[in-house]
């Protein structure tokens, strides 16, 4: 083999790391020990490697990716930082002919269907993307048929939400929502006087803010802890959500707290308590 030909494949297949790491160290990325650094960049040099930006952007059809997910309304929020996080890999591999377009939706209570028009509007698209990152404002039977026919047209897709079984080529980032919700069932439980939690449910539709749901119920259930909780759905319409944990407050004068599955109902939580702070809610 001559030194012109040896690819970044080579390299990793000589030295046992994976092709990202490669590519770090050879561009000066973070992500990377200094030992690895070191020991990779000595097999480059010699294996007589040579980086060619332009010849590798040329050889190849730039590659698109679209990322699908609602307008955030703070730079703090989820949506926010998985954008952020999309950005920041693609800042990556700057320079490599690959490109990202941020389909965002509006937030709020329309946003699963503006989701549903884009996917729909990416399959009819005469010039397909590459590749589809998609983090859903719910994950119902809507969403899984547009990604279905996506998918069966082989389109890669990338959902950041619980698998859905009936996809099998569907690549999932599943968080741990369950986990998540025992670990805020154990915090609350563990600060508060017994009595009633108001949860505030995000999409019913959404697997992701049912094992949340679960989560927070099993902890106390398992545990055989003080504590009741009562649900209110979230209607995507924020004064109506204040109205109705408003009145799930004032019906129960036994609660002690709110939980948000979602950290876009905090706000409403916020008001809502603020409103009557008497009742000494966490």
């Amino acid at each position: 083999m001559t030194t012109n030909n040896i690819t970044l494949k080579d390299i990793a297949q000589a030295t046992g790391y994976s092709l990202i790491s490669i590519h770090r160290a050879i561009h000066n990325k973070d992500g990377l020990s200094e030992e690895t650094r070191t020991k990779i960049l000595e097999a480059v040099k010699a294996m007589g490697y040579e980086v060619n930006f332009a010849a590798s952007a040329l050889k190849r059809n730039p590659i698109r990716v679209a990322y699908i997910g609602e307008a955030a309304r703070s730079a703090g929020e989820y949506h926010a930082c998985m954008l952020e996080g999309v950005h920041t890999a693609f800042d990556e591999f700057a320079g490599l002919n690959c490109s990202c377009d941020d389909l965002v939706v509006p937030y709020g209570h329309g946003a699963a269907a503006a989701e549903c028009k884009v996917l729909d509007k990416l399959y009819d698209d005469p010039h397909p993307y590459d590749g589809i990152v998609v983090l859903p404002a719910n994950t119902g039977s809507e969403l899984e048929y547009r990604l279905g026919k996506l998918i069966a047209k082989g389109i890669p897709v990338v959902l950041v939400d619980e698998r859905i079984p009936q996809l099998d080529s569907l690549c999932c980032i599943s968080p741990r929502s369950d986990l998540i919700g025992r670990l805020g069932a154990e915090y609350l439980c563990k600060v508060c006087d017994p009595g009633l939690i108001i949860i505030a449910m995000g999409d019913t539709t959404s697997k992701t803010h049912q094992e949340n749901v679960r989560g927070f119920s099993s902890y106390i259930e398992e545990n055989r802890l003080p504590f009741t909780t009562l649900v209110v759905d979230d209607p995507y319409d924020e004064p109506l959500l204040e109205q109705r944990l408003e009145q799930a407050l004032l019906a129960h004068p036994e609660t002690v707290a709110f939980y948000s599955v979602r950290e876009k109902n905090c706000q409403a939580i916020t008001r809502v308590a603020l409103r009557h702070p008497e009742r000494k809610t966490e």
